[in-house]
Formats: structure tokens, C-alpha cells, sequence
């Protein structure tokens, strides 16, 4: 036996103690969860703790074998996969202490782990010692603190949105249960807010006080924790708790004063996870906050009320002011449609004898000595053109200033009226128009507010004035200059149709230029000649390929896709490509398989042409291209590395815009074409370059539905 300062223990020599009943005191006693596994893993004793935390029989736990146990643990796990993985690490390292921490599934929680060697007399390792505490109580008090901590830092100016945190909150910490705040109202229970309700209840505004399980916590003025109502003799037969909703807990929302309004609670059938103390101060804490900030909403709503009746009472004063805007807000209105400057006088008319309560308006404009306008009469409802007559027309020059209005001059008599107001409106770029109102009544015309308004309206119809007539200019050079761009358009796609034929004439020279060579060479080596035929054929379809990523998308032919089997596909594509330009390919597959649904031909486009533009990178110095492929995050990750020269920094930024290329004979449409086939399957591309080291550009496919998991 090793001394006490070897072992970390002393044991008093006797051949009296029997080790076997004292190991079995010692197991059942523990309030861990305890194992024990010789040298080769195999378990050799457990207590009932380690078979209550993992679901299984210890009897079967002493039977089993490493593998066998690594599994039914794995079955209570959210993660088993890391477990196998942390567990692997640890058995190959005899001499190694491990610890770490397990997030149990159905019903959920955490254990804290720990294991260290078990050593003989002389050191060895001869076994292990595992511990599995359950922290799921501790957990639970730290996630608490934790939403205690955000409601009480977080607050908004709008009371609402304070309250609907705390019910996200609260219905996030119970994994997404339904959480509402109900208000008694008479003999009903309203439910003012709630989260997460269930599809057939959205509808329900509330129900009756007496089958409410609120009904106690209101009535009780207390937190009330239902953990199944179907065993509580008041509620067992109310409608909620026959449809499943079985488990309940509330805590009052009060007035300052302390009466209860109603209460914050949540609700769902998870009567079999049991809530205690800890959940009752819980939604009682959160009950504060809610109340407090329903006191602050209805001091708000009052101050509002308050306001709305000040607001109220000021709109019946500017009832006639609004009236007048409104009908200057449908002028303005005139100005968003294609009119001509008559037909603007026309429809102008009417709207400011409306807004006025005229009896008559005309507007008149002068081209040159001319004089030219539209004339309403209010008892008529129509307008008329009208040219005033010469002596009219000068009477008009002498009385009107710009922006200055002539009331009641008795000499302008246009129509069978008592009064009337003219005005000149001045403009810089359209001809000068007048302004005249006829009315009845002085009044229309004598407050002071309306006088206010009117000098508003002049200015606005100013302005009106001059875009209309300016519109009608501009839409004539606009026509000249939509005609010249059309043909400068047409040029661009011939320059660029030009450039593209001249790219891929290059290519098929190039092709048949080997595939001539390879025929003479033929004559001596016909295998040999054929591989090359073959090798050219290649770089023919490599080229439908790229010239297939040009053409206008076509609509995605979605499909399960494995991406092992396209990229290999790709990789014999451009093999010949790659020897040609002495580039060594490499590809790092996933053990997995990730699958995508997509398109295969469009996705098989997209490696092509990302494969070629890192060969072209690498010309004519070669190098090596490598692909990666793997999980993560619920995405396929591809990742092209190459080994050429760099993109520069400048160029990062409009990498993937239309017609920009960093090769005399590109014409900038590939990597544009790419990004639209990634973004067309809901996916990402990024690039990281170096200049002189390399470029490497990874893109992003969403995976198929049952293929979430991760691979590192």
C-alpha cells in the first residue's frame, strides 16, 4: 500500500474491513451520480443516483460494455455527439482528469461531470472514477437572475413595450409557453397582452371571471400556482382545463394602492415539469415591473385624453383653415400628373372657388400680348376659356401688383358680382398669371387668417404655375435625350456582345489549335492523341459552362442536390484545365455529405466558373487549388483557396459588380453571375484575399431540412 502521501487518503491495516459493504455505503449515500470503469473502460459499479440522472438500470449499467453506456447516456443528451467526442478525448489519455458540463433533453436540465484515474499501489492506472451532479436548480437560479437583470435594465418610453419585453421574457424562460397579462373588466377576464398563444385561442379577447384560473389570484390578491387543474376541485371542469391547458401561474398586477387589476401569468399542459418557489417569486417580481408600467400607461392615457380635447377643441377653430389646405393639397396633387398648362387652369379652378366660397374664379396668363385663360362660375359648375378684351387687359396691368391684392375695385366688373380681389403672380421661367375671385359677401375675404392663407395659396399656385409650364418644356428635350440614351444603350450591348464573342473565339481557338496538334500527334501515338481529343472535348464543355453563367437566369428546378457528388463532377471538368495550367487540385470532402436543395446545373455553374477563375489566377506559374467542404451553422461551407497572385484591396469592394474584370480579355460578368446563383438559393458568398499569398472564397448554401448538424 502506497503512504497517505501518495494516495491523498490514509487507511488503518486491518483484516477485519470488509471494502465491498463500505464501497456500497459509500454509493448510495452520495448525492452524485457515481461510476466507476476498470482500465479497459468497462463499468464496474454505479449507485442508483447515476441510473436515476441517465435513465437506465444500474444492474444493466454493470453488464454493459464502454460503447454501450456512451449511447443510453447519449439518449438523455441535447448533444450527444460533443459527449462522444469529450469522452473519446478522455479514455485516450489514461493519466488525464476531465470535467465539463451536460444539457439534458426531455425533461431538461444540466449535470456537471468529473472524472480522474484510479491508481494502483504503483501508480498505474488501473481505472476511473466518474461524479455527475445535477445543476439543474443552480441553473435555474442563475438563468432567474439573469431575466430579473434584463426587465430591470431595460425600459422604453412607450409603457407597451416595457410590458410585452417581460411577457417575451417570461415566456422564453418556460420554452416558449403562452404568457399574458389579463384584466378583470365586470365579469370577464380581458386579455390586455399575451405572447404565444395558441392557434385556436388568437381570437378569444377573454373569458368569464368565474372559469378563469385568474379568478383566484384577483380574488386572493396572491401569486397561484396551479400545477394541474384538472386535480383542483374549482377548475378541474372549466373549458380551459378540459382543452389541455393544465398547468397555470399568476401573480396579481395592482393599482398603487395595492388592488389588484388582474394578473401576469403564464399557461400551457406542461403539467409534468414542476414549477416551485423559485417560479412563484419569479412571475411575482415580474408582476412589479408589469404594474408599474400599466400605472405609467394610464397616466399617459389620461394626459392624452386631456390633450386630445385641448386638440379637439383648436380643430373646430381651424375647421375652415383645414378645408382651405385640403383643397390646396389636391392643386398640389395636379402636379403629379402629366397635364398640359391649360388643362392644369381647368381642373385649378374649381378647387379655389371651393376653398373659398367664391362665386367666380378665373386665372389668366399673357404669352407675349396676349392674353389667355379659364374661367368658373360656381352656379354654372363649368369652366370656360376666356380672353379678356384690350382695354381689359389694361385695366388688369394698371390695378394688379405682384402679390398684392385689390379689394373691391369697382371698376373690374367680369362678372354679376359685389366684390372682388385680383392679384398678379410673378414667375421667373413661365409667363406672368393673374389671380381674381368674385364673391357676394365681403367677409369671405376680410378675416384675417383667411387673408393669411390666401397669401400662402398665391405662392403655392406660383410655384405650381412654373412646374407645369416648365414640365411642358423639359418633356421635349426629355424625349431628345431618352432617344439618345436608348442608343447609347444599344451600343453597350453591341461592345459588350463584341467583347464576349471575341472572348470565347479566343477559347475555341485555342481548343481546336490542341485538338490539331493532338491529331498530328495521333499518327504515332493514337492513344495518346486520344486522351488529348478527350482532354480538349473537356474545355468544350468548361466553356458551355461559363458561357451558361452569362445567359439570363431560368427559374430554379429545386431538387436534393449532393454536394460531394457536384463538386467531383466539377473537379473532372476542369482536371484537364488544371494540368494544362500545372495546378494541383485538392479537396478536402466532409465525412457527412452535406445535401442542398437547388438547382444542380445552376449550382454546377457556379463551381465551374469558380474553379476557372482560380486556375486563371494561378497562369502561368500554376500552383494548387483546394476545396473544402463541411457543415456548419445549418449551411454547407465551400471554401476555394488558390494560390495565385491576390486580388487587391481596391478592387474588394465591386468584385461581384456586372462588367468589372481584373483580366484584359474578361468582360466582368462571372463572379457577378455567381453571386446571383448564391443569393438565388438563399445563400452567401465572401472572399478573403492577400496580394502575393493567395485568394480564398467561401459560399454559404442553406442545408437541406433534416441535415442541421455541425461539423468542425
Amino acid at each position: 500500500m502506497l503512504p497517505a502521501e501518495r494516495t491523498g487518503m490514509a487507511v488503518r491495516p486491518t483484516a477485519e474491513v470488509r471494502w465491498a459493504e463500505i464501497l456500497d455505503a459509500v454509493l448510495n449515500t452520495a448525492d452524485d451520480g457515481v461510476l466507476i470503469t476498470d482500465a479497459a473502460h468497462r463499468p464496474l459499479a454505479c449507485n442508483h443516483r447515476f441510473g436515476e440522472l441517465f435513465g437506465c438500470e444500474i444492474e444493466w449499467v454493470v453488464q454493459a460494455d464502454w460503447d454501450e453506456l456512451l449511447e443510453q447516456i447519449g439518449l438523455r443528451l441535447k448533444d450527444p455527439d460533443e459527449w462522444r467526442r469529450q469522452m473519446d478525448g478522455i479514455v485516450a489519455q489514461p493519466y488525464r482528469q476531465g470535467h465539463g458540463e451536460l444539457a439534458l433533453g426531455a425533461p431538461e436540465g444540466f449535470v456537471l461531470w468529473r472524472t480522474a484515474p484510479i491508481r494502483s499501489a504503483q501508480g498505474e492506472p488501473m481505472g476511473r472514477l466518474w461524479r455527475f451532479r445535477d445543476i439543474t436548480e443552480q441553473k435555474k437560479r442563475e438563468r432567474i437572475q439573469q431575466i430579473l437583470y434584463e426587465v430591470s435594465t431595460f425600459f422604453d418610453p412607450i409603457p407597451e413595450k416595457n410590458y410585452m419585453f417581460v411577457l417575451q421574457k417570461l415566456s422564453e424562460f418556460y420554452g416558449g409557453t403562452t404568457a399574458a397579462i389579463t384584466m378583470r373588466d365586470k365579469e370577464m377576464m380581458i386579455f390586455k397582452a399575451a405572447i404565444n398563444v395558441p392557434e385556436w385561442a388568437r381570437d378569444l379577447a377573454g373569458v368569464p371571471f368565474e372559469e378563469a384560473y385568474c379568478k383566484r389570484v384577483v380574488s386572493t390578491n396572491r401569486p397561484v400556482l396551479l400545477q394541474n387543474a384538472l386535480q383542483d376541485g374549482e377548475f378541474h371542469h372549466v373549458p380551459l382545463a378540459q382543452l389541455g391547458l393544465t398547468r397555470y401561474l399568476g401573480a396579481p398586477v395592482r393599482l398603487q394602492s395595492g388592488q389588484p387589476l388582474g394578473s401576469l401569468c403564464i399557461l400551457d399542459s406542461q403539467s409534468d415539469r414542476v414549477l416551485d418557489e423559485n417560479d412563484t417569486q419569479l412571475i411575482a417580481l415580474l408582476a412589479m415591473r408589469v404594474s408599474t408600467e400599466l400605472e405609467r400607461e394610464r397616466v399617459i392615457t389620461e394626459r392624452i385624453a386631456e390633450q386630445k380635447a385641448a386638440l379637439e377643441q383648436r380643430e373646430r377653430l381651424l375647421q375652415q383653415s383645414r378645408q382651405i389646405l385640403d383643397s390646396l393639397n389636391q392643386g398640389l396633387q395636379l402636379l403629379s400628373e402629366s397635364v398640359s398648362p391649360r388643362q392644369w387652369l381647368q381642373r385649378q379652378v374649381p378647387l379655389l372657388c371651393q376653398a373659398f366660397f367664391a362665386d367666380s374664379v378665373a386665372l389668366l396668363a399673357r404669352t407675349g400680348d396676349d392674353f389667355w385663360g379659364i374661367e368658373w362660375r360656381e352656379a354654372e359648375s363649368i369652366a370656360r376659356d376666356w380672353t379678356p378684351s384690350k382695354r381689359m387687359a389694361q385695366v388688369l396691368e394698371r390695378l394688379a401688383r405682384p402679390r398684392v391684392f385689390t379689394w373691391n375695385a369697382p371698376s373690374v366688373r367680369l362678372w354679376q358680382v359685389h366684390y372682388h380681389a385680383l392679384t398678379r403672380l410673378e414667375t421667373r421661367s413661365a409667363p406672368p398669371l393673374w389671380l381674381m375671385f368674385g364673391a357676394q359677401t365681403v367677409s369671405a375675404f376680410e378675416d384675417p387668417l383667411i387673408k393669411l392663407l390666401i397669401d400662402s395659396l398665391l405662392k403655392q399656385i406660383a410655384i405650381g404655375w412654373e412646374l407645369v409650364w416648365t414640365r411642358q418644356s423639359l418633356e421635349t428635350a426629355y424625349e431628345d435625350l431618352k432617344n439618345t440614351q436608348e442608343q447609347l444603350i444599344r451600343q453597350e450591348k453591341l461592345a459588350v456582345a463584341g467583347t464576349l464573342a471575341a472572348s470565347v473565339a479566343h477559347d475555341i481557338r485555342n481548343i481546336i489549335s490542341s485538338l490539331s496538334l493532338s491529331l498530328a500527334v495521333g499518327e504515332y501515338d493514337p492513344k495518346r492523341a486520344l486522351e488529348e481529343v478527350r482532354a480538349q472535348l473537356d474545355r468544350f464543355t468548361v466553356l458551355v459552362h461559363r458561357l451558361l453563367v452569362y445567359a439570363r437566369p431560368r427559374l430554379l428546378a429545386r431538387e436534393r442536390v449532393d454536394l460531394t457528388d457536384l463538386l467531383e463532377r466539377v473537379l473532372s471538368l476542369i482536371m484537364a484545365q488544371a494540368r494544362i495550367g500545372r495546378v494541383q487540385v485538392h479537396f478536402h470532402r466532409s465525412r457527412n455529405r452535406p445535401q442542398v436543395v437547388g438547382d444542380p446545373h445552376q449550382l454546377e455553374h457556379l463551381f465551374v466558373n469558380m474553379c476557372l477563375n482560380a486556375l486563371q489566377a494561378m497562369t502561368p506559374d500554376g500552383g494548387h487549388l483546394t476545396l473544402r467542404l463541411r457543415k456548419q451553422r445549418g449551411y454547407a461551407c465551400i471554401a476555394i483557396h488558390d494560390t495565385g497572385k491576390g486580388i487587391p484591396p481596391e478592387r474588394l469592394a465591386t468584385l461581384f459588380e456586372p462588367f468589372q474584370s481584373g483580366h484584359s480579355e474578361g468582360i466582368g460578368l462571372g463572379l457577378y453571375s455567381c453571386r446571383n446563383i448564391v443569393e438565388a438559393h438563399q445563400g452567401r458568398i465572401e472572399v478573403e484575399s492577400q496580394l502575393g499569398a493567395g485568394t480564398t472564397f467561401r459560399i454559404w448554401l442553406p442545408l437541406a431540412a433534416d441535415q442541421g448538424g455541425q461539423e468542425r
